[in-house]
């Protein structure tokens, strides 16, 4: 007796989502403070930012949509903010979490 076995590769490709660690609003080249990613290989997105006294000034769950430095329509102090990420790609069925600092320079 013979059994025949077919097998399906599937490649997943890796998904590499950076930020960075300062944001210039004014500057021409970095305006806004966001995940850098291939966004088509996103399904969802929480992104989030706080200030140093632990208060969210920021939140989106919109893919690409990123903070300008502004909090209610006002320019945030220069200094340091924390951030929180959770995604999840369209090729896994699982959430990462990426979290860490930026610094908001005017």
């Amino acid at each position: 007796m013979n059994i025949i076995l077919y097998l399906t590769v599937k490649e997943v490709p890796q998904v590499n989502v950076w930020l960075p660690n300062a944001i210039t609003p004014y500057d021409v080249v970095n305006t806004e403070f966001g995940y850098y990613t291939e966004l088509q290989y996103l399904e969802s997105v929480k992104f989030e930012v706080y200030n140093r006294w632990g208060n969210r000034i920021f939140e989106s769950v919109k893919i690409g949509e990123y903070w300008d430095g502004t909090y209610k329509g006002k320019e945030c102090q220069r200094g340091l903010y924390a951030w929180k990420l959770k995604y999840k790609t369209i090729f896994e069925d699982k959430y990462y979490e990426k979290s860490g600092n930026v610094h908001l320079i005017w």
